[in-house]
């Protein structure tokens, strides 16, 4: 997660991580604390994951050792490549396709 503003949004991504069996909360710059009362609340049964969020200070550092990387966001905006090109854009169907095989 980037930049995340809300403790609660925090706890929730931990939870619903543990319902698919995911664990490793990686947490870039984040503008909230993910230990609160709030977020460990909400996370209702996943607060190993908060526990063991890793905080990097860039996207870079967070998926230096990752083979695979899928984002998603409801917002419409441009996704510059390290290139300065743009990265390609998927549909849900053809990025799920995509992640079954990796």
């Amino acid at each position: 997660l980037v930049s995340t503003f809300l403790d609660e949004n925090l706890g929730s991504v931990a939870r619903s991580m543990l319902n698919f069996g995911l664990c490793d909360l990686r947490l870039v710059t984040p503008d909230c604390d993910h230990q609160t009362e709030r977020a460990r609340s909400r996370a209702a049964g996943a607060t190993d994951v908060l526990d063991h969020a890793r905080i990097f200070a860039n996207l870079s550092d967070a998926c230096a050792d990752l083979n695979f990387v899928m984002a998603t966001t409801a917002r419409k905006r441009g996704l510059a490549g390290s290139s300065g090109g743009s990265r390609p854009w998927k549909s849900s169907r053809e990025a799920g396709a995509e992640a079954a095989e990796a």
